[in-house]
Order: C-alpha cells, then sequence, then structure tokens
C-alpha cells in the first residue's frame, strides 16, 4: 500500500491519462484514465486506438502516471477479446502489450492493481 504520512492516499476521481501522438479515443468508450480506490489498489480503464498495429507501443511516454499511482513492480492488466492489454511500469509509462502473435490497432483494458507487489 502506497502511504503518505501514514495514511493511504485514496483519490476516488478519475485522472485522465495524456496519451501520446497517434493515439486516439473511442467514441462512447472509457477514456483512459485511474484512480486510487479505497482500499489502495489502482483502477486503470480505456479503450484507445492506434494509427497503425500497436506493436508495444507507449501510450504515454511523454506524461508518465504521477508516484501514487506508480507500481512498485511491472504490472500487466489484460486486454479485452481482441484488443491489447497494457503493462504499467514503475516509471509511470503505460505500454500497449500486444499478445505474441497478435495484431490489432486497438488497446482495451480494465483492471486494478496493488502499488506494493
Amino acid at each position: 500500500m502506497l502511504l503518505f504520512g501514514g495514511t493511504v492516499q485514496i483519490d476516488s476521481s478519475w485522472t485522465t491519462i495524456v496519451l501520446d501522438a497517434n493515439w486516439t479515443t473511442l467514441a462512447g468508450q472509457p477514456v483512459p484514465s485511474v484512480k486510487v480506490t479505497n482500499d489502495g489498489m489502482v483502477h486503470i480503464t480505456g479503450a484507445i486506438q492506434f494509427n497503425v498495429n500497436i506493436a508495444n507501443n507507449n501510450i504515454n511516454g511523454g506524461t508518465p502516471l504521477i508516484a501514487r499511482f506508480r507500481p512498485a513492480t511491472q504490472i500487466f492488466v489484460a486486454g479485452a477479446p481482441g484488443a491489447a492489454g497494457v503493462s504499467v511500469q514503475t516509471n509511470g509509462v503505460v505500454v500497449a502489450a500486444q499478445a505474441p502473435g497478435q495484431t490489432t490497432v486497438f488497446c482495451n483494458f480494465n483492471g486494478r492493481y496493488p502499488l506494493d507487489l
């Protein structure tokens, strides 16, 4: 659990993930966002599209997640069927995580991860 002054910093509002160039959001789908939930886990969600095959590109390399959303170790959040998931790096960069042999332009993810694992 991430502690600030002895208490978990909970942020029940969503923080938008700033996308790198060539990524676009999908109409009617969740905008890529994160928040810390009441149990100290991070919830990450979003549906985006890249201009060409994803090939494991950074989603937010230019504006990494702030410290309170960064895991202690690299975390993988699975994607929806036929879409890439994401890998959340310890430096706050979220990377589209395409399965071996998969080719897609879509990254659709929704999951939770601990900060202290």
